[in-house]
């Protein structure tokens, strides 16, 4: 069973507790929060979307069943990209470690985590698409072949794997905090 720690991020650490949720979360788009540095307060922007991982050809999607891009999910256009721009977030303004940042993401892909309500109706809305089009996904997103109910347990074993092995990627050789969340990055888009 999961723990789930709702306790406030300490002080200065707020960048790197959004990366971590974020991680968790699998947030999409741009990258944009309101961070202090100093007196000085900065609005830093991270582009997430139009870059994708080398093997994400359109071979690659028609060897996985796929006639398309998806639109949503680990596939989709956008995904990629965002999960760079979080890394440079961290890299340029955090001050966690790429592992404290990323075993709780791992951790709650794993166990599980309760299900947003929000989550669950949007899964109900593109269910089709999945036993259509985004077959390979469907075991992930409808586990079972069903919609998973609003607060259920919900596991993506296969996003912890990935986010294991990009970690033991960045932590090759060692390095500085920023060589390895470096590693992580190239490791994500290769």
């Amino acid at each position: 069973q999961p723990r789930f720690n709702r306790r406030c991020p300490p002080r200065g650490r707020l960048p790197t507790e959004r990366v971590d949720a974020a991680c968790a979360l699998g947030t999409l788009g741009w990258v944009r929060r309101r961070m202090h540095r100093g007196q000085r307060p900065t609005a830093p922007r991270a582009p997430s979307a139009g870059l994708a991982p080398a093997a994400a050809s359109l071979d690659c999607f028609a060897d996985l069943g796929l006639e398309m891009t998806p639109g949503s999910g680990l596939l989709a256009a956008v995904t990629p990209g965002a999960f760079d721009a979080w890394l440079t977030l961290l890299r340029d303004y955090g001050t966690m470690s790429l592992a404290e940042v990323m075993e709780p993401a791992i951790g709650y892909a794993q166990a599980g985590h309760p299900l947003l309500p929000g989550a669950a109706r949007a899964l109900a809305d593109v269910q089709d698409a999945f036993r259509s089009e985004w077959t390979s996904a469907m075991p992930v997103w409808l586990p079972g072949g069903e919609v998973p109910e609003a607060n259920a347990l919900f596991r993506n074993p296969d996003l912890a794997a990935t986010y294991r092995r990009i970690l033991a990627q960045s932590q090759e050789g060692g390095g500085t905090r920023e060589q390895q969340i470096d590693r992580a990055r190239r490791a994500w888009s290769q």
